[in-house]
């Protein structure tokens, strides 16, 4: 009887280690509580300058605190709003301008807008992804995040908006042509472009 339940105790004993020291997997905070929208200016000026003005709606539940934008082009430098910082944040097959709130006072609340978020440099005007993150209090206590659901190009709110792009290389004429012809039909979707005629017309003059 003895041996059985040493035995029993054998078996179980490595269970019981692993629950012990067990972490819960559990979903990241939802980040993406904002209604984020943006405008820009492009400017050429000895290359392109971008200027984006960032507003959250009246019905967002969080502060942006975070604003990021697609870029495709090698060479580019970024300015901040007073009290932001600019910097680059990399995954596989995306880079990203990023602009972070270094004060909470300066985070853009619902009903708010700020500028001065500015791109430079001798890219194309390209239509490019853009990701605004919701400022939530740090998670207490040790866990494992659902995948990717703490990653900010996942758990954010995201749109499109006009980045810098370097022409591809070798260039091929007739590709860029289709390129162009895809950023009006998206700009229509998008309602950059009011009406079919008005596509209709950008589109013969390509």
């Amino acid at each position: 009887m003895k041996q059985g339940r040493f035995w029993i105790l054998v078996i179980f004993l490595p269970v019981l280690i692993v629950d012990l020291f067990a972490q819960d997997t559990i979903p990241y905070p939802s980040m993406s509580e904002v209604e984020p929208s943006v405008s820009i200016s492009v400017q050429k000026a000895n290359g392109y300058q971008y200027s984006y003005t960032v507003s959250n709606g009246l019905g967002a539940s969080q502060d942006i605190w975070e604003f990021m934008v697609q870029i495709l082009s090698a060479n580019v430098l970024g300015t901040a709003p007073f009290n932001w910082d600019v910097s680059k944040a990399t995954r596989p097959n995306l880079v990203a301008a990023t602009w972070g709130s270094i004060d909470s006072t300066r985070d853009i609340g619902p009903g708010s807008s700020l500028s001065g978020f500015q791109l430079s440099g001798q890219g194309l005007p390209a239509i490019v992804q853009f990701y605004a993150v919701g400022y939530i209090p740090i998670p207490y206590g040790e866990y494992i995040p659902a995948d990717q659901t703490d990653d900010i190009f996942v758990n954010s709110a995201q749109g499109r908006t006009l980045g810098p792009a370097d022409p591809p290389t070798p260039f091929n004429a007739l590709t860029f042509l289709d390129t162009i012809a895809s950023y009006i039909t998206e700009s229509r979707t998008l309602g950059w472009i009011a009406n079919d005629p008005t596509k209709n017309k950008y589109t013969r003059l390509i």
